[in-house]
């Protein structure tokens, strides 16, 4: 996987200090030593800032040990004009786990009552795919919902995150790190990495394949009449 690097943002959009350097597969680590566990995610399209949400929640999986489970959920399916982001939170947690709906395993309410008892981390990816008339109100919303010292993770494309921090504030307690561009050479670098690792695995498929119809072929006999 490409190794994508960040730095603190040089926006003016974190009431905290600056955040340190960090790279895509410390994620975990630095999300850990982070004082209140409350990080948003920015960068310019295709940087990796889902890519780095997905790793950093299955990295919190892997290392899962009670508390709190964090929990991936794209933002694009969120409206904060009809919805509470509770309400939202808990709604997709019954349509992503529909086990949740078991009583006899899970009693009863149990979606309802992992927000409650803020048994939810949540990692909300894509702060830009809200439109952008109710983006400001959106990350007042969540601000509200999820305070200061309430672990939480956010993307969001660097310019739509100024602009909400602009009119709602920043995301308190939050550090607000700014994923760097991809390089092209190492970009190119991993394309043909993986491009012959994929042609390594296919061509000693194909070997292997030939040689059982070779063997195949010398057991077979035509049939006596």
């Amino acid at each position: 996987m490409l190794d994508l690097h960040w730095t603190a943002a040089e926006l003016d959009v974190s009431a905290e200090p600056d955040a340190p350097p960090g790279r895509s597969d410390a994620v975990v680590g630095a999300f850990e030593r982070q004082i209140n566990r409350r990080m948003v995610i920015i960068g310019e399209a295709g940087t990796g800032k889902t890519t780095v949400a997905m790793l950093l929640t299955c990295g919190l999986l892997d290392r899962y040990n009670g508390g709190m489970v964090p929990v991936l959920l794209p933002l694009s399916t969120w409206n904060p004009a009809v919805e509470d982001i509770r309400t939202w939170l808990t709604r997709r947690l019954y349509e992503d786990h529909p086990a949740l709906h078991n009583t006899e395993l899970y009693g009863s309410y149990a979606g309802d009552l992992l927000v409650e008892q803020h048994r939810v981390l949540p990692v909300l990816d894509g702060l830009d795919d809200i439109p952008a008339h109710q983006r400001a109100d959106a990350l007042a919303r969540i601000a509200k919902a999820f305070p200061a010292k309430r672990p939480l993770v956010l993307t969001c494309r660097t310019t739509e995150f100024e602009q909400a921090v602009d009119h709602a504030g920043p995301l308190p307690g939050a550090d607000v790190v700014e994923l760097a561009p991809l390089d092209l050479d190492e970009v190119a670098a991993y394309l043909r990495a993986s491009a012959d690792s994929v042609g390594a695995r296919g061509g000693s498929r194909c070997s292997s394949s030939c040689a059982r119809n070779r063997t195949a072929g010398s057991r077979m006999r035509c049939p006596r009449r």
